[in-house]
């Protein structure tokens, strides 16, 4: 087994992470595409800033979803 410095454990575990979050990201957009239609590129964008347990909060909520405004309604209140 090869050594890893700490930078190099580190450095892994961030991409690791980021790659999760990135299927995170893939999966939930499709749910909603599937529930609500196409997402234009604003709602897109929203779901890329979304961080990981953001986007599990989200993909328990998605399917009480009835319209793109519901998922408006969820983006707005995590502004609040």
């Amino acid at each position: 087994m090869q050594y890893m410095t700490s930078f190099e454990r580190r450095a892994r575990q961030e991409g690791i992470e980021q790659g999760v979050r990135r299927g995170k990201i893939e999966l939930v957009g499709q749910l909603l595409s599937e529930r609500l239609g196409s997402l234009d590129a604003q709602r897109l964008s929203r779901l890329d800033e979304l961080s990981s347990s953001q986007l599990d909060a989200l993909a328990r909520q998605l399917f009480q979803f009835q319209s793109l405004n519901d998922l408006d309604g969820w983006f707005d209140s995590l502004d609040s």
